[in-house]
Formats: C-alpha cells, sequence, structure tokens
C-alpha cells in the first residue's frame, strides 16, 4: 500500500492560499499513481465533523478526472448528520459527485447477536460468551447501533476479564450499563 502524507493538507486552520500552492503537487502524485495502476482511496472518518472549508478541498481533489475516471476515489463516513451536511447548497458540488450512498440500520436482535459472535471469533474464542440473555440486553439497551454495541460488549469484556468470568449473563451487562451510566453501585 502506497500512502500519500501531507501535513498541513487537511488542516482547518490550513488556508485556502496553502491548500491551492499543494493542490498541483498533490494531483502530480495522483497522476502519477494511475498512470503506475495504482488506485488511490482516501478514507475519512468522523465526517459528519469537517468544517465546511474542508469540503470544498475535497471537492477540489474529484475536480480532476482523466478520461472520466477520478485519479481519487474519496470515502466518507459519518452519523446521519453527514447526509444532512451534504443536503445543503455550500456542499451541492461535493454531493453531485458521491456515486455510492449507504446507511448502515440499526441491527435486529438476531444480527446483533450474529455481530457480537463474529467479532469474537475474529478475535480466537470459540465457544460462548455471553449468554442468550446478555445479547438480548445488549440488543435492548443499544438498539442495534454498532458503536454502541462495541462500546457496551467492550466493557463487559473488561469486566469479565477482572472477574475471570467464563460466561457473562444479562446481570453482568446490567452492572456494566449501570458503571457506564454512571451509577456504579
Amino acid at each position: 500500500m502506497h500512502r500519500v502524507h501531507s501535513p498541513g493538507l487537511w488542516r482547518p486552520h490550513s488556508t485556502r492560499a496553502g491548500f491551492a500552492r499543494l493542490l498541483p503537487q498533490l494531483r502530480a502524485t495522483l497522476s502519477d499513481l494511475a498512470r503506475k495502476g495504482r488506485s488511490v482511496f482516501l478514507v475519512v472518518d468522523e465526517a459528519h465533523l469537517l468544517p465546511h472549508p474542508i469540503f470544498d478541498q475535497l471537492r477540489f481533489l474529484l475536480n480532476d478526472e482523466m478520461d472520466s475516471a477520478s485519479l481519487l476515489t474519496l470515502v466518507l463516513l459519518g452519523q446521519p448528520d453527514l447526509a444532512h451536511k451534504l443536503r445543503f447548497a455550500p456542499f451541492e458540488a461535493l454531493s453531485q459527485r458521491i456515486a455510492v450512498r449507504y446507511h448502515l440500520n440499526p441491527f435486529d436482535l438476531q444480527e446483533t447477536a450474529a455481530y457480537v459472535q463474529h467479532h469474537l471469533l475474529v478475535a480466537g474464542r470459540q465457544e460462548p460468551l455471553f449468554s442468550d440473555s446478555f445479547l438480548a440486553l445488549v440488543h435492548n439497551h443499544t438498539k442495534g447501533v454498532a458503536r454502541k454495541i462495541n462500546n457496551l460488549c467492550r466493557t463487559a469484556l473488561l469486566l469479565g476479564a477482572t472477574e475471570k468470568k467464563t460466561i457473562l449473563d444479562e446481570t453482568d451487562l446490567k452492572r456494566v450499563i449501570r458503571d457506564l451510566e454512571g451509577q456504579i453501585g
């Protein structure tokens, strides 16, 4: 994997003039990589938190197209606020350049359980670690939102490790929820 790092390019306090000076160099690098058959992906996580000027800079990067093939694939990841932000007039030009949009819906109970099990398998855990009642409460408490599932289960794993538990149940999860909500007891 080839990484292009340009300090200052994505800092909110960067001036447009500074970006304008870097843009030709960045385009030349992207063109060189394209000639070599390399694809460049720019992944921006938490994109809903980006300040307005950064969206303009991203649009400028996407403006440079060769034979209908962009030099750069931009992947924006963010909360639903991102979709709302891109609907406003100042971001219309960037929004028009988005070819694929995807919204991850909350998981149902079965999907939540499968999601947690998958993570455990990837981590090397073959035997059950969470009871069915634990998983049901995870789903109910998180409403199936992946990030909330991750946070809740991560904290439960810490409890299980410190108490040397072989399986965690609904009672353990209730303790974790109380702790996370600031009601230690």
